[in-house]
């Protein structure tokens, strides 16, 4: 009979990977403010510095440790290994078949980037909308952070650099992590639950916490069906790359003209989103059990 107990070496390892992200941007953000004398716009400096710090930092412990980014001790399922050979269809099928599997399940995992984006923004816009005095701090984050006018470096840090680092460390290291500390019933569901609860609470505030937490959810589902980082990278770096181009649109507006319209439209994209997500399930588990027979 199956051992069931909670590893705390490995629930420690799931935890403690988010903490020294967050200890590299405090620490990188120190560093920035000693050095440089004009403090006023650092803030993407920091980030960019940290995200490669961390980029570098995780890539160095898979050299050392590669264990930590498996489901298991014995090496199963390597997450960043299978990047390389990682292909959604994953089977015997003639390489035609395999190139247009491949092509789907990416047109799949950009139509629910954007999607979840365009439900997201339209959730947060509806609730700005009955209850502004609690989106006033949010509102400002994200003109700082999800502006077009901030700047090159920033938004590539945004789109490319953020997403790789924290699929490194959230669904590479605390979710594979977790996936080897659980080893109750439904261990899987409650090592996709706890990474994405660090995924929201790495996010800093309540707001983005409850689109975060969520997100995190998807991205570990993603990660578990595929058994690798590849789509939760593109997923991630495609939702944040339309957070620019829905800020480019006063979507907003529509909701002042028509609100029936507005929660039709949020509406047909959340549905919009399930399907994608229930078509990338069917895709990515089929092509594992062709994988596995």
């Amino acid at each position: 009979m199956k051992d069931h107990h909670v590893s705390l070496r490995n629930s420690g390892i799931a935890v403690l990977a988010p903490v020294c992200m967050v200890f590299i941007q405090d620490g990188t953000s120190t560093i920035v403010q000693i050095l440089c004398k004009d403090n006023r716009d650092i803030g993407t400096l920091v980030s960019l510095l940290s995200y490669i710090t961390a980029i570098i930092l995780a890539l160095c412990l898979y050299i050392s440790n590669p264990w930590i980014f498996t489901t298991s001790d014995g090496h199963k399922h390597n997450v960043i290994r299978n990047m390389k050979k990682n292909r959604p269809e994953m089977d015997s099928s003639p390489k035609i078949s395999s190139i247009l599997r491949g092509f789907i399940v990416f047109l799949l995992i950009l139509a629910a980037g954007l999607s979840l984006q365009l439900f997201s923004t339209g959730i947060l816009n509806i609730i700005d909308f009955y209850r502004p005095d609690l989106m006033a701090s949010y509102k400002s984050m994200v003109s700082s952070s999800f502006s077009l006018d901030n700047g090159l470096l920033r938004i590539l840090t945004v789109i490319f650099i953020a997403p790789v680092a924290e699929e490194l460390i959230f669904r590479g290291i605390s979710l594979q992590s977790f996936q080897r500390a659980f080893t109750f019933k439904h261990s899987k569901a409650a090592s996709v639950l706890a990474s994405a609860l660090l995924f929201g609470v790495f996010h800093g505030n309540i707001i983005q916490f409850c689109y975060a937490l969520p997100a995190g959810i998807l991205l570990a589902m993603l990660t578990d069906w595929s058994a690798s980082l590849t789509p939760a990278i593109i997923l991630h770096i495609i939702t944040n790359m339309s957070s620019y181009l829905v800020s480019g649109y006063d979507t907003a507006s529509l909701l002042l003209t028509s609100q029936t319209a507005y929660i039709s439209f949020v509406v047909i994209a959340g549905v919009l989103f399930t399907v994608c997500f229930i078509l990338l399930y069917i895709l990515m588990t089929h092509a594992h059990s062709h994988k596995t027979s």
